[in-house]
């Protein structure tokens, strides 16, 4: 295990231990060692770490979706909080229902209006999730940019569109994950 320090501005740091396999590079194989942030990629089937190069390989490869061979690109770190972030893209919230995703369709305010963006939102009405995709007519390649917040850090997933359906499952599964990095 490799024990990392993520300074989380005003918050403070944090403490985050996680196996040597999830760090590529050496520089940050070092226990002890504090970082701006940290960026991660795995598996999406069973969050096992992936290589560049295993990536580039499979992003050549990719054409239709699969989840076997489909991976998550994860940024942890310091960033603008959901709720601010969320008022940023849209003027006056969500104005719409929930879709059949989960996700509320939000009006882009904000100066690329060539993304789809989407908000998750928790029970007491706090967005959970912002999820910012690729529109479909305009790259053969869609990719999506999903923030949430997680075990005090802030995370920046990148995915495949063809990911989104499952977007709540891999929310889940990045929060059970940095749930055991941040407190073990």
């Amino acid at each position: 295990m490799v024990v990392l320090y993520l300074d989380m501005g005003s918050e403070g740091e944090v403490q985050i231990s996680l196996p040597r396999d999830y760090l590529e590079d050496r520089a940050d194989q070092q226990s002890g060692l504090r970082h701006g942030s940290v960026l991660l990629r795995v598996m999406l089937t069973n969050f096992l770490p992936v290589r560049r190069a295993q990536a580039r390989r499979m992003s050549a490869t990719q054409r239709g979706s699969s989840e076997q061979a489909a991976f998550i690109t994860i940024l942890i770190g310091d960033f603008q909080n959901l709720e601010t972030r969320s008022r940023t893209l849209t003027e006056g919230g969500p104005k719409a229902a929930p879709n059949d995703l989960g996700l509320i369709p939000m009006t882009n305010t904000d100066a690329n209006p060539q993304r789809e963006i989407y908000v998750g939102i928790h029970p007491n009405g706090t967005p959970r999730a912002i999820i910012e995709c690729s529109p479909s007519k305009s790259l053969s390649r869609r990719s999506c940019t999903h923030e949430l917040r997680a075990s005090g850090v802030a995370v920046v997933l990148d995915y495949r569109a063809d990911v989104l359906p499952m977007w709540e499952d891999v929310q889940l599964r990045v929060e059970r994950f940095l749930g055991c990095a941040v407190g073990g």
